[in-house]
């Protein structure tokens, strides 16, 4: 019989010793998960803080970038349209930038006929 009990002895030192291990690794995920959180929240505030002084900045520039918009839109718009119809003509006429113009949207409508370049064979009056 003290064969038995000394047989016994071990499997409960391992018991003893695992049931240590869970709890100590019980304990380590949950210092993790804590310091996630504080992380996380910390992240947050700060997200928030850099939210509300970039959102200050745009409120002072606001006025701003409304004048520039409204310059352009007087003074430079035209321009650009007088720019990008130029850029539809020479894909007409010019069947290398075709696949540019329809890339971009600058393709003309069909119903427009393409303008003669110089060296065209336009019929002579």
């Amino acid at each position: 019989m003290d064969e038995m009990e000394n047989r016994n002895v071990p499997e409960m030192a391992n018991v003893v010793d695992l049931d240590d291990q869970v709890a100590q690794l019980r304990h380590l995920v949950i210092s993790a998960l804590v310091l996630l959180i504080i992380i996380s929240g910390t992240l947050n505030i700060f997200f928030l803080r850099q939210y509300r002084t970039v959102k200050g900045e745009f409120k002072v520039m606001e006025p701003q970038a409304r004048a520039y918009i409204e310059d352009y839109q007087k003074n430079h718009a035209a321009a650009t349209d007088e720019f990008i119809r130029k850029l539809s003509v020479y894909s007409t006429t010019h069947k290398d930038f075709e696949p540019i113009a329809v890339k971009y949207g600058l393709k003309p409508a069909s119903g427009t006929a393409p303008a003669p370049s110089a060296g065209s064979n336009a019929p002579k009056k």
